[in-house]
């Protein structure tokens, strides 16, 4: 969401090389701009008039972005594999990027070092989506382990999980079996996720403590 009063939001779209922008109309989405020449462009975050937008290809990096299209600032480190995912926190100015294929969060300061790891390999196989819950609090979401059921077969079970940015300590809110959660977007009071292979999109309300299991 980049503009809540007149419900205007911004979309990565990695096959086409396109950030686009939609605005909310009587449940519709109405194209109303897009910005072409971003391929790979990944994962996607706004604060302060800006994009903060992920690649993967042809060198790994975050860039900021103006609403207008120029570019602000580019960010690159060499530890930057998988940028997919990514969240803004407005009170620390940290970025926080999901690298999906090495299972480690990174929240970067607002110049750009890498000040926080997060090692999430024991937590889930392969994460996806970030999101936060507040500037010490993270949503990651993902794909958890093989797991063998009593008749001996394979089943995968995926996670919502709450993770504590200082110390680590983590656990989980959400379980799925065989419906892998691909994106998580906490807004307001509200939770929502988006699956892999589904058109749906789940709400949870998070206006009070979740239950655990």
């Amino acid at each position: 969401m980049i503009d809540e009063q007149n419900k205007q939001v911004c979309v990565s779209v990695p096959a086409s090389g396109k950030l686009i922008f939609v605005r909310i109309n009587d449940n519709q989405l109405i194209q109303y701009n897009e910005l072409v020449g971003h391929d790979h462009c990944r994962g996607l975050a706004y604060a302060d008039n800006q994009l903060y937008v992920g690649y993967e290809h042809p060198k790994r990096q975050i860039k900021v972005i103006g609403l207008d299209g120029n570019e602000v600032r580019v960010f690159c480190d060499a530890k930057f594999h998988s940028p997919w995912y990514l969240a803004f926190d407005e009170q620390s100015k940290s970025l926080f990027i999901s690298e999906v294929m090495q299972s480690k969060v990174y929240q970067l300061n607002e110049g750009g070092n890498i000040v926080t790891l997060i090692n999430v390999n024991k937590l889930i196989e392969s994460q996806r989506g970030i999101a936060l819950k507040d500037p010490s609090t993270l949503y990651i979401v993902g794909h958890g382990f093989d797991n063998k059921d009593d008749f001996g077969l394979t089943q995968k079970e995926d996670f919502v999980y709450e993770v504590d940015i200082i110390s680590g300590k983590s656990h989980a809110l959400f379980r799925f079996e065989n419906a892998p959660p691909k994106c998580v977007r906490r807004y307001r009071d509200s939770m929502f996720l988006s699956f892999y292979g589904s058109e749906r999109i789940m709400q949870f309300d998070i206006s009070e403590e979740l239950t655990t299991f």
